[in-house]
């Protein structure tokens, strides 16, 4: 009888021996798949994150790229309410000088006096200060 029981212990021994060196290799195995898919995702995150990082750097230069237009954009705003401004004086001044030569021509010199004294002599002085 105990040889039967040595055998069955020897059996039972060699079976969680088997049992223990299986599940210890399917460990390793899903431990070494683990690892590797860590690896991967790790790459992964790493490239991302250089894109990101790409994305963002081409981000500030687009807005750095939008905020000089923007401010070339206020440039030329300026410079066309000027330019329409001083339009405005010179074409007054002009309309004014061609009445006023008018008024000579017909021989009205008080008219022409006048008209110099109270809105040509005025208009003209502030058309040219956009000379």
């Amino acid at each position: 009888m105990v040889s039967v029981v040595a055998v069955l212990l020897l059996g039972a021994g060699g079976l969680f021996t088997y049992l223990w060196l299986d599940t210890s290799n399917e460990l390793d195995q899903t431990r070494d798949e683990l690892t590797s898919q860590v690896e991967r995702l790790e790459g992964t995150v790493a490239e991302r994150d250089g894109q990101i990082a790409d994305l963002q750097s081409q981000l500030d230069t687009a807005r750095d790229d939008l905020q000089d237009l923007q401010t070339q954009l206020e440039g030329s705003q300026n410079e066309v309410e000027f330019l329409e401004e001083a339009n405005e004086a010179i074409s007054l001044c002009l309309d004014l000088i061609n009445e006023w030569l008018f008024l000579i021509a017909d021989n009205d010199l008080d008219a022409a006096d006048e008209l110099f004294e109270a809105e040509l002599e005025p208009a003209c002085d502030e058309a040219e200060q956009y000379r």
